[in-house]
């Protein structure tokens, strides 16, 4: 069993054109159970990567 949590990422430019982007972690019982609680620091690169890959996407767009 896991639990699924999605990040959206949203960003809008001052024409209004919005560029939406998400993400999805997944969390399993069993590290929670193993004394892993929250996100880790691979979790975090995961957002980071997503986070850059949106904004420089939406700056290459406009």
């Amino acid at each position: 069993m896991a639990v699924d949590w999605t990040i959206t990422i949203e960003g809008k430019n001052e024409f209004g054109d919005v560029c939406r982007r998400e993400m999805r972690i997944t969390k399993s019982w069993e590290s929670l159970f193993d004394g892993d609680i929250g996100l880790s620091i691979e979790d975090g690169k995961t957002i980071m990567t997503a986070l850059q890959s949106a904004v420089v996407a939406h700056e290459a767009e406009t």
